[in-house]
């Protein structure tokens, strides 16, 4: 919960965010092709957006400190020694494996759609989602509903487990990639199921740090976890260059099916863990 409750703050910044760059780059709204006032504010958005991380991250380290409190009365108290496996056992373990192979199947379509999904709505030739300003407008809903995502899922892997909610995520996701193409001719449904996607790939940051814990130990959970959390960089990069190649070959209809069948996968997987 309180791990879900952190990274909602994701979410957060990816709404504000977007609608900050989007006001830079694009303030009327200009929809593709971009004239050349577009690309040309590009760079200058970039340093604004590179100055205000700067300033708050700055700003943002400057406000922790420690809990004396808390420290005060931990020293006064027993410490049970933390429990755990080793860390090369761990990460050479079949276990280890499946999961970020879990990773892989669960987040890489959520990853790459939340990418993709721009060049897909001008690519539908919909007119009802063709413009920069709906997919912007999106874009920044959709990564508030990523934070919800976190919320609600870290609540949910809490009460009932791993299993039944990483179950759930799956199936949602081949569902909602299934209605994708579908949805083109509505900015309603199309948002819904977009936002569906996005509240999908806030779970799976969630649900896997738990996981970790419970199936290694928490004794060198930071450590194994750090290397699990390579699936999601291999999942955002590789699913990046994949799609490009095979999006002219199979097309969007085949592209999206084969990330639906990659979801599924997570399912096989889970009854291997």
């Amino acid at each position: 919960m309180v791990n879900g409750i952190i990274l909602t703050g994701f979410g957060a910044g990816g709404f504000i965010f977007n609608k900050i760059g989007t006001s830079i780059v694009n303030p009327d709204g200009l929809s593709t092709p971009f004239p050349p006032e577009v690309s040309a504010a590009f760079p200058t958005m970039l340093r604004k957006l590179a100055g205000m991380y700067a300033v708050m991250s700055i700003v943002g380290s400057l406000l922790i400190k420690r809990n004396d409190a808390i420290e005060a009365q931990a020293k006064g108290a027993a410490v049970p020694e933390a429990t755990g496996i080793e860390f090369k056992d761990a990460i050479r373990s079949k276990k280890f494996f499946t999961l970020w192979l879990m990773i892989l199947a669960t987040a890489g379509p959520m990853l790459n759609m939340g990418n993709l999904y721009k060049k897909f709505a001008i690519s539908s030739g919909s007119e009802a989602i063709s413009s920069d300003v709906f997919q912007s407008t999106m874009g920044g809903i959709g990564a508030i509903f990523n934070g919800l995502g976190r919320l609600f899922w870290g609540a949910v892997v809490d009460v009932y487990g791993f299993e039944k909610p990483y179950g759930v995520i799956a199936l949602m996701e081949v569902a909602l990639l299934l209605m994708l193409p579908r949805v083109t001719h509505s900015k309603a449904l199309f948002g819904t199921v977009l936002c569906g996607i996005f509240f999908c790939l806030g779970g799976n940051f969630v649900v896997f740090p738990t996981v970790n814990a419970k199936t290694f130990g928490v004794r060198n959970a930071p450590e194994i976890y750090s290397v699990l959390f390579t699936s999601f960089a291999v999942a955002a990069i590789g699913g990046a260059k994949l799609s490009q190649k095979f999006l002219g070959q199979v097309g969007w209809n085949g592209l999206i099916n084969g990330m639906s069948g990659v979801a599924l996968m997570g399912l096989v997987l889970l009854n291997l863990l």
